[in-house]
């Protein structure tokens, strides 16, 4: 709501919202005739908060004069919304396959991104996690989706209207995309056609997609239609390199 609260300057009106993350009430200024059919509900509006929009956007410090300065708590904040508690503290001489969790904190940030599989319980999450909090704290923005919050999301972002620009935020706007248990999302036709673009498009653009899942290549592409789940496997295996995690001996 910042940029409408400044652009918009003449011809406009106070409204008041509910923030969907948040959900307090908040006004910002809105052209009058958005306003008009706002007050209609002829438009269907998501809107977030100041402070919402700030923290979901994981804006990132800048170390140079006239930046906007984030203090180290403001920045454990924002990192300990995005990781679980569960997984904020990890001692990786305690994971079943330690090999293949160094394999992932050795990641570099670049065009290729990262693939860990293997069984439920062999440490992917928490490696995966991990490795996240030191690409947050290099300065890298994230978006991390959590086991089936992908499709919730899609779901609810294309019954209000925002599905065309939460694509676009999620190919142009972040510097890593994580997704935790990918297969485990409930595809629908929609949800399906969302995930295959976005990681397409991604992808084509050299901005890594970090991944964990319990599938292998082939459960993968019988798991999307197809035509999309053989073409999706093919580049996910030329553009991430996969770890294999092995359960405790």
């Amino acid at each position: 709501m910042q940029k409408l609260n400044r652009i918009m300057k003449t011809d406009s009106k106070p409204i008041q919202f509910t923030c969907s993350l948040c959900k307090q009430t908040f006004t910002a200024q809105i052209p009058e005739h958005f306003a008009a059919a706002i007050e209609r509900g002829q438009i269907t509006h998501y809107a977030l908060c100041d402070s919402c929009e700030y923290r979901t956007r994981n804006i990132r410090p800048e170390i140079d004069s006239g930046s906007l300065l984030i203090s180290e708590a403001e920045k454990t904040k924002m990192w300990n919304d995005l990781c679980p508690p569960l997984y904020r503290e990890t001692s990786p001489a305690k994971l079943p396959d330690l090999k293949s969790y160094n394999s992932v904190q050795a990641y570099q940030y670049g065009p290729r991104g990262l693939i860990m599989l293997g069984e439920t319980g062999t440490g992917k999450t928490r490696s995966m996690y991990k490795l996240l909090e030191r690409l947050f704290y290099e300065g890298h923005s994230m978006k991390i989706f959590r086991p089936l919050e992908f499709g919730d999301v899609c779901a609810e972002m294309y019954r209000t209207g925002r599905g065309k620009y939460w694509t676009d935020e999620l190919v142009y706007d972040y510097d890593i995309m994580a997704i935790d248990d990918f297969g485990k999302v409930v595809l629908t036709d929609r949800v399906e056609s969302t995930l295959f673009g976005v990681i397409e498009e991604r992808i084509s653009r050299l901005k890594p997609i970090i991944l964990t899942t319990n599938m292998t290549g082939s459960t993968l592409e019988h798991y999307m239609s197809a035509d999309r789940g053989p073409t999706l496997v093919r580049r996910l295996r030329e553009f991430c390199r996969s770890v294999t995690f092995r359960p405790a001996k």
